[in-house]
């Protein structure tokens, strides 16, 4: 916890009020981090100024909310420097937590992984041999494409969760031929 008060300090933001164990936005009821028993909650909020030089407060996501981490984990091997879900796009293309009503992801001491009502929980040692994984693709593909980062993402999390995401390919060049074939014709 202390590592993530550090942090968030370091943003230097005026709006912020810590009360114990609790990291929460001035005059509003939304609570940006806190401690309870053994676990930490990170609730995935955005900073956004506004127009008249305001800030608020709004959901990082659509749809996953909050992440609930064991307190003697390392926050930041789930999260990045400014409080984002490490490979959330990543994971998001598999569990599509919008569409599923995943809103919290939990790293306990579950078998695998499972969700229950509106939460996705997962082992300790298997999320955090995911997230080693995607490091590893990430180090990988720095020097190729985002296409062979995604593919070779998309093969761990099939060896993982058995998932595979259907390819959504337009056939640029059938399409470009049968558009100047098309073409000719109707001169």
């Amino acid at each position: 916890m202390e590592k993530l008060i550090e942090q968030i300090k370091s943003f230097e933001y005026d709006d912020l009020e810590y009360f114990n164990t609790i990291i929460s936005i001035k005059n509003s009821e939304n609570i940006w981090v806190k401690e309870t028993g053994d676990q930490i909650t990170v609730n995935f909020l955005y900073r956004r100024e506004n127009e008249d030089g305001s800030f608020e407060y709004i959901p990082r996501y659509t749809g996953l909310e909050r992440i609930i981490i064991n307190k003697e984990l390392d926050p930041f091997r789930v999260l990045t420097r400014d409080l984002r879900l490490k490979f959330y796009s990543q994971f998001n293309d598999v569990f599509s937590f919008k569409e599923r009503g995943i809103k919290s992801i939990i790293i306990n001491e579950t078998d695998e992984y499972e969700k229950i009502g509106e939460s996705l929980h997962f082992n300790k040692d298997l999320y955090f041999e995911i997230i080693s994984e995607f490091e590893g693709i990430y180090d990988f593909g720095r020097s190729y494409s985002k296409k062979v980062v995604k593919q070779k993402s998309n093969e761990l999390l099939k060896s993982y969760f058995g998932i595979e995401k259907e390819k959504k390919n337009i056939r640029v060049g059938n399409f470009i031929i049968h558009y100047i074939n098309d073409n000719r014709l109707h001169r």
